[in-house]
């Protein structure tokens, strides 16, 4: 793939290396749907194209969601805008808040989060060598079978 689709693309992708023909971040590489970590990739090498930043700004009255933690979101409200940044209510906390349009996003579709979490708990398992122990942990997280 010359150029990156970036709608396939890992969520911690931050960037595209050229020359491995693959999506990558800070810690290592996504290679046939695999994560291989490494110690450090230099950013400063031409064949690194980093991730573009799509526009989006979140509309009064939109349900989406806002940074609480790095890498953590959580549902909440738009209230107001208030040149540039925004008042918005967190449901769940019964809180209130207010931050600049970079601090959120659109509500990501529960297919696109369960397979996150499957990526995830496949790389943390991925040393495992007793496929029993795998299986355990994806059908502990919810993974059933079903026949059509």
């Amino acid at each position: 793939m010359s150029k990156p689709d970036w709608t396939e693309a890992p969520d911690d992708a931050t960037h595209w290396d050229a020359l491995g023909g693959c999506f990558c971040n800070e810690q290592g590489w996504w290679i046939d749907e695999k994560y291989i970590t490494t110690n450090h990739l230099y950013w400063g090498d031409r064949h690194y194209i980093p991730r573009p930043v799509e526009a989006w700004f979140p509309i009064v009255g939109e349900r989406c969601q806002v940074i609480e933690l790095p890498g953590i979101y959580i549902e909440c409200e738009i209230l107001a805008n208030r040149c540039g940044d925004y008042i918005y209510y967190v449901p769940e906390k019964h809180t209130y808040g207010m931050l600049a349009a970079g601090a959120f996003r659109p509500i990501r579709t529960q297919a696109k989060t369960d397979r996150t979490q499957l990526v995830t708990a496949l790389n943390q398992l991925r040393g495992e060598t007793d496929m029993g122990v795998i299986a355990d942990a994806i059908i502990e997280m919810g993974f059933r079978i079903t026949k059509p």
